[in-house]
């Protein structure tokens, strides 16, 4: 993780290779659908706001978008994941 003040936070995330090619793994997506949560997004960026809830929605969950954080507080009704720009 690196972090500056005004230029805000970067996350590096390094996977291993997969050992098995992908036609032959079986089932790796579970359905989304039975498994809908609310999800509030917090980002101060329309565009970013408006990718999430599309990509969240057509997922099966239920979005609720803020611009702020004070903002979401106010929509706050016990999300189980929620997505907040750092910057």
């Amino acid at each position: 993780m690196k972090s500056a003040e005004g230029k805000g936070t970067t996350f590096e995330i390094r996977l291993p290779l997969a050992e098995q090619s992908s036609d032959e793994i079986k089932s790796p997506v579970q359905d989304v659908t039975s498994q809908a949560k609310t999800i509030l997004v917090i980002d101060d960026m329309e565009a970013v706001l408006e990718v999430l809830n599309a990509g969240l929605t057509r997922s099966g969950h239920l979005v609720v978008t803020a611009s702020s954080g004070q903002q979401g507080l106010i929509f706050l009704v016990k999300p189980r994941l929620i997505l907040l720009s750092a910057i």
